[in-house]
């Protein structure tokens, strides 16, 4: 079991790029946690996310979830609403993207 979950929040106009994923996933290890949430403003192109993520959890076991604002609002909703098995699914279905490459 985790003891800590990672954050960090970026306030960009574009695409994270490699720095920014290793920032978080450099916090990661095995005696903190091996997943961290990485909040950005936009995700213009989930292909390339989507690599960094991957690759991170390929080469390191380290499973960096992504959130855009837009994800963010809808966690938001699904919490207001008291949605925990829409937060689950939603959250599972990234860790599963991740993984699998999908």
């Amino acid at each position: 079991a985790a003891s800590n979950l990672p954050i960090e929040c970026k306030n960009y106009k574009t695409d994270l790029g490699n720095d920014e994923f290793n920032q978080l996933s450099e916090r990661l290890g095995n005696k903190s946690s091996r997943m961290g949430m990485l909040f950005c403003r936009v995700i213009d192109d989930s292909t390339a996310m989507k690599k960094h993520q991957t690759d991170r959890w390929l080469r390191q076991g380290n499973m960096l979830l992504l959130f855009g604002d837009d994800d963010l609002k809808n966690l938001a909703e699904k919490r207001l609403n008291r949605d925990a098995e829409g937060i689950e699914s939603m959250l599972r279905t990234r860790i599963r993207d991740i993984k699998y490459g999908h």
